[in-house]
């Protein structure tokens, strides 16, 4: 009986969704066999309605059931096969492993699972506690339905899947990655490679002063707004009805209704007709800023006409106090949006212009931050972006960025074994709960790392790869190949205080990238150093290290090994590893 795991890995908000219903469609035709799928969703009615009426839309030949249509599910038939699209909610999920026990389509036929968000919620996050989470729990119970199955798992952020166990039940046995489409605004459009006008900086306080209940709005809000409600005008005049401006201060809700009545007090001036010299000023330096990128905007004139003429701006707030109140996909109107958390994960806005973002974290989270990059995808009008936010979250972001490009790039290579993540010190990849802790490598870059117990066998094979590189001060410049084969030499039974296949994965990811660092190496041969000193390094080799900080560093000493000295009486190679420094590697374990 198969039951085989596997990652779909996009971009976001790249068209993960279309490519689920392609890959169903395509499974569903090509295998008559499979006639039972399930969709599982973030824990949001707003982005499980919204699956289920694209999936009506685009999967008509499917008996598509809510996760109120067990008697459909039941009674359907075989005719066509069923799509169920459930929310990660324990209690349905419970019910419907029930219903999925006792359907017959399942005595003798599979189950094709398809987990969207899927490092989202079905992590165990009592790992460590040598216990299961509610929810992973009751989807591992679901992967057991049916005379096989297969389980899918779906996400721009892979990084929490890919640091388990490598026998763990969530990390997946082979991946795919797709490509956006070339008219995707992503990372690189935002972050890495901006037009001038795309980033509106502002202030670094920016985010105590919009809390603050006391306060009317901001600077950098009134000029997201201002900017905003040009761009709708602009829209308007284009014959467009439809644009979004995203608002994202915190993850506390009264944060959110801090700021939503900040808002409403802005606009409200403005429909009332009350446009002060100062909002006449903030508008026509939208207008003036935007005109730099869009030559034929609308004329100024224009822009107060359209707010002149009770032009309807919606505001909403999107949070877990109120989305079950909201049944509002934004693909209609103008509309500011306010949230946190459930602004991420899936919920896709169409048009989105605008973006406010200042939430901030003492140590940001690579998939968390990514995920609220909903400013990425398809249908934006590049000349009429805008992003606001303070200098040091938009470079967070471009850290982010850039680790991003370096999984991809790495996963795509085919070295699933050895991926790496690696961020700049004082970033994380996911949150804690979710690793298993003892199966979690993580080096530091700028830590000299060595075999407590090294390898004393050794000599023959490391002697013939260094033979030709004479010990000098500033040592070699290597290749990668003959840094892997020195590592895989340095093998000791402890994998753990000495693991090299971390080091080679690290070495491989950094060397995926644009621009990789050095490699190297430095000889030191008829070393004296005695067993379990603690330490291998000369002072003089340790601060020569410093001058090359963002090499790869390989230090190979040959120790005489003599038996006074604690060793087996013969000579031996024994290697000294560092990673550049202001980076952390983190990688999942065998």
């Amino acid at each position: 009986m198969d039951r085989v795991k596997g990652l779909l890995f996009g971009e976001v908000q790249s068209g993960k969704t279309a490519h689920m219903f392609g890959i169903i469609a395509a499974t569903a035709d090509a295998d008559p066999g499979f006639k039972t799928f399930v969709l599982l969703t973030t824990n949001n009615r707003n982005l499980q309605q919204q699956t289920i009426r694209r999936a009506f839309r685009q999967l008509s030949t499917f008996n598509v059931c809510d996760e109120t249509d067990d008697a459909r599910f039941i009674h359907g038939g075989l005719s066509k096969p069923t799509l169920v699209i459930l929310k990660k909610d324990p209690n349905v999920l419970k019910s419907w492993n029930a219903h999925l026990a006792s359907a017959s389509r399942l005595k003798d036929g599979p189950i094709f699972i398809l987990d969207d968000e899927a490092d989202n919620a079905s992590l165990n996050t009592k790992v460590n506690l040598n216990e299961l989470s509610r929810t992973f729990e009751l989807i591992q119970t679901m992967r057991t339905r049916g005379t096989s199955s297969i389980y899918l798992e779906v996400t721009a952020t892979p990084q929490s899947l890919l640091l388990q166990k490598f026998d763990s039940e969530i990390r997946p046995e082979f991946l795919q990655y797709f490509q956006p489409e070339p008219s995707y605004l992503g990372g690189g459009f935002f972050f890495t490679s901006p037009a001038p006008y795309v980033q509106v900086q502002i202030s670094e306080n920016e985010k105590a002063d919009l809390l603050d209940a006391q306060s009317s709005a901001t600077s950098g809000l009134k000029r997201a707004i201002a900017t905003f409600l040009v761009t709708c005008a602009e829209f308007q005049n284009r014959g467009e009805s439809n644009a979004n401006f995203l608002v994202h201060p915190s993850v506390g809700k009264g944060d959110h209704s801090v700021v939503a009545r900040k808002i409403e007090s802005f606009l409200r001036k403005i429909r009332e007709g009350i446009i002060s010299s100062d909002v006449e000023m903030l508008l026509f330096a939208a207008h003036q800023d935007l005109e730099g990128s869009c030559p034929n905007i609308i004329p100024f004139e224009g822009v107060k006409d359209f707010l002149n003429s009770s032009a309807k701006i919606n505001v909403y707030l999107l949070n877990s106090s109120e989305e079950a109140e909201r049944d509002n996909s934004f693909e209609e109107g103008f509309n500011i949006v306010i949230g946190g958390n459930t602004l991420g994960r899936g919920v896709t806005f169409s048009k989105l212009q605008t973006v406010y973002y200042v939430r901030s974290a003492k140590t940001p989270q690579a998939d968390t931050y990514w995920q609220h990059s909903r400013m990425f995808g398809y249908d934006r009008h590049p000349e009429l972006i805008r992003l606001f936010m303070p200098p040091s979250l938009f470079r967070t972001f471009r850290v982010f960025h850039e680790a991003n490009e370096k999984l991809v790039t790495q996963l795509r290579s085919g070295n699933f074994d050895d991926i790496q993540i690696v961020l700049e010190k004082g970033f994380a990849p996911t949150r804690k709960n979710v690793l298993d802790t003892s199966s979690y490598s993580l080096l530091v870059g700028g830590s000299n790392y060595f075999p407590p117990r090294p390898n004393e066998t050794n000599f023959d094979k490391t002697e013939t790869l260094l033979g030709i590189f004479e010990d000098s001060r500033n040592g070699h410049l290597i290749s990668e190949k003959l840094a892997s084969e020195l590592l895989s030499e340095s093998k000791t039974s402890d994998s753990t205080s000495w693991p090299v296949d971390a080091f080679r994965g690290a070495i491989n990811a950094l060397h995926s990238q644009s621009n990789p660092p050095k490699i190297r190496l430095l000889t030191r041969r008829g070393r004296n150093i005695s067993k379990e000193t603690g330490t291998l390094l000369s002072p003089d080799d340790r601060k020569l290290g410093t001058e090359f900080a963002e090499d790869i560093l390989l230090t190979a000493y040959r120790l005489n090994g003599s038996k006074q000295q604690g060793w087996a009486g013969k000579p031996f190679w024994v290697l000294n590893v560092k990673l550049p420094e202001g980076m952390v590697y983190h990688r999942g374990q065998k």
